[in-house]
């Protein structure tokens, strides 16, 4: 099904029919514009880029950073609080030097560990929920536990300061809706990162003395080595990292469970077949989206693409969730297809910035849904599907709560 778009009308990011279809303009932009003039909700006009092949080439084209645009007069953050600065939002050589020392917490061998301790806490939390009741909430119960379990895993946080991060998460999902407040003291997203940023603070000083093989040791001893700038920069990273692991993985975990639960016979043939865990888990993460704004880039000099022209300065916006649809890649694109075979979907991003915890991430979901799987043969859902209550807050689109009975 395709919108009857007008160009002059396109404020981004678009309305959704539902929170599991993507918005009807990508389909008719993919076909007639695959690279639009937008307004965003922002104030800004952007190149919106919604074909597959589009957004491919320009993530691996040098020709446009990822340096986030810096609003003209907007007051700039303290070093410690500013996002420009992570990993995410940095180009070579910064952005190689960073990847590098961060690289060796993310080896085949490192992700085997995590995924046995992974198992570990999974069969963990759902025998307690056997134990001890018939019906949950599997977002409280389960879905959080978890991620932030492997996060904090990943980060050897110790046992004294997991409350705090605990905490963060909670004042987290309560944020129902963004802020254009730029008062540190009265936006609730960024009195959320602040507070992150102090419990990440806590977390270095107390890894300084017992240093290991963890992400927040390799980013210690690089300060330490000047492969890193300065302490703030440890913090940044340290801070990006724990939003950009816990947003996609709580939203994409809730989601693939959801997908699942709204057709028993999906779950079923997870447990009947282990062996199709694997592509079951890159068409979820193909088909599930679990935010609607896109990468944004912006261009160092002047680039033609197709019969447009991008200027130097220009910011682009790069739908994955469009791409991840595009019927010129994707036979049935709009359906999920568990066997889908091939499947060069972009969840992960692509080029230099494709997203360095992918092995994790991908084992951390096969973990979980296995487990849930194999645990819970007569798991069901308490509400039709449509009924699920979702995360709007901040562009994300998991979950809120998953009531289901066994």
């Amino acid at each position: 099904m395709k919108a009857d778009v007008s160009m002059d009308d396109l404020v981004y990011p678009f309305g959704r029919q539902d929170a599991d279809t993507p918005a009807l303009e990508y389909a008719w932009l993919r076909e007639h514009h695959p690279l639009a003039r937008v307004t965003t909700t922002y104030g800004t006009d952007a190149w919106l880029v919604t074909g597959y092949e589009t957004v491919r080439s320009i993530l691996s084209d040098d020709r446009f950073s990822s340096r986030m645009p810096v609003t003209s007069g907007a007051e700039m953050p303290e070093p410690r609080d500013d996002p420009t600065r992570s990993l995410f939002n940095i180009d070579p050589p910064d952005h190689t030097r960073l990847r590098r020392v961060l690289a060796g917490a993310f080896t085949a061998a490192q992700i085997q560990q995590r995924r046995d301790a992974m198992t570990t806490l999974a069969r963990g939390l759902v025998d307690e929920l056997v134990e001890t009741r018939s019906t949950a909430d599997l977002i409280t119960c389960f879905v959080v536990p978890f991620t932030t379990g492997v996060i904090w895993d990943l980060l050897a946080v110790p046992p004294n300061l997991r409350p705090d991060f605990a905490q963060w998460v909670l004042d987290h999902q309560a944020i129902r809706e963004p802020s254009w407040d730029p008062n540190p003291d009265t936006n609730p997203v960024l009195i959320n990162r602040i507070s992150l940023r102090r419990h990440v603070e806590e977390l270095i000083a107390a890894r300084r003395d017992d240093l290991g093989d963890d992400v927040v040791s390799r980013l210690i001893k690089a300060r330490d080595a000047g492969e890193i700038d300065d302490d703030a920069d440890v913090v940044v990273q340290l801070t990006g990292l724990i939003i950009a692991a816990y947003e996609p993985a709580f939203n994409t975990l809730g989601l693939a469970l959801l997908a699942l639960l709204a057709d028993p016979e999906r779950l079923r043939s997870l447990r009947s077949r282990p062996e199709a865990v694997p592509a079951a888990i890159e068409e979820l993460l193909r088909h599930l989206a679990p935010t609607d704004i896109g990468f944004v880039r912006v261009a160092s000099e002047d680039v033609e693409i197709g019969t447009e022209k991008v200027h130097a300065g220009e910011i682009l916006i790069l739908s994955l969730e469009s791409a991840n649809h595009d019927e010129n890649v994707f036979a049935a694109a709009d359906r999920l297809v568990l066997d889908r075979s091939p499947n060069p979907h972009m969840a992960f991003g692509h080029g230099r910035h494709h997203c360095l915890g992918a092995p994790l991430a991908r084992a951390e979901l096969a973990v979980a849904l296995t487990t849930i799987a194999e645990r819970l043969p007569t798991l069901r859902l308490e509400v039709p599907p449509e009924s699920v209550p979702r995360r709007t807050a901040l562009a994300q689109l998991g979950p809120l709560e998953l009531p289901v009975s066994w």
